[in-house]
């Protein structure tokens, strides 16, 4: 019988998040990518709405830094997020060889968020209140991007010493 999903809650609100960030990327990220008539009018006009709303200079522009970002995303983030949805799952007991992913995974996004927040504090095309709406918004995602890397580390730490001090006390 697989365990309950709440017997980890850490992985759980972790998966849970993923299973938010997934469709996040999906439906909003990558529209700038997907060939436009694929794309439903309905989103079109939410992202559309966003970039008036929110002013947001990095997806207006989409400097080729940024475009390079969105690359990571896709290409990394993104897989590593599905894959770890699976391995945190109730029912896998084994989710250790996520941990060191899912650091590397957090670090990334971290840091690539970070980028994005300094460079569009330093818009001079965006309003304090806009900068503002994008520093909670950004800022929360990378929040949540640290909080999730500090996580994993600390589990990843505890598993080297249980396994250092197991592995001493065979060699005695």
């Amino acid at each position: 019988m697989a365990p309950h999903p709440l017997s980890r809650p850490r992985d759980t609100l972790i998966r849970a998040f993923l299973l938010s960030f997934i469709p996040t990327i999906l439906l909003f990220d990558a529209l700038p990518i997907y060939p436009r008539h694929l794309v439903p009018t309905t989103l079109l006009n939410i992202h559309a709405w966003y970039i008036d709303f929110f002013n947001d200079v990095l997806v207006k522009h989409s400097p080729s830094w940024y475009q390079s970002f969105l690359t990571i995303e896709l290409g990394f983030e993104l897989p590593v997020a599905i894959w770890s949805v699976g391995k945190l799952g109730a029912g896998n007991k084994n989710t250790g060889a996520v941990y060191p992913v899912l650091l590397v995974w957090a670090v990334v996004c971290a840091l690539t968020t970070g980028v994005c927040v300094v460079e569009f504090l330093r818009s001079p095309e965006m309003s304090q209140k806009e900068k503002g709406m994008m520093a909670a918004m950004y800022g929360g995602y990378g929040l949540i991007f640290a909080a999730i890397g500090a996580d994993v580390f600390g589990r990843m730490v505890k598993l080297a010493k249980h396994v250092g001090l197991e592995g001493a006390k065979k060699k005695l």
